[in-house]
């Protein structure tokens, strides 16, 4: 009832959007978290170095 509510309010009358007021209603599922095997972390974090595509580009 609120979303048809919510819909005559705005003045619109499809059943596309009240499926879209009641999608964004619905609270989102938690998020899993994932145990990340050693094998698959980073050893070596990378930096950010734009100069590097320069570097690289001249050495070509």
């Amino acid at each position: 009832d609120a979303a048809c509510q919510e819909a005559v309010d705005h003045g619109v009358c499809s059943a596309s959007v009240i499926i879209n007021i009641l999608a964004r209603s619905r609270d989102p599922a938690p998020a899993i978290t994932l145990q990340t095997p050693d094998a698959l972390r980073l050893t070596h974090e990378p930096v950010a170095d734009c100069a590097r595509y320069d570097r690289l580009r001249r050495a070509s």
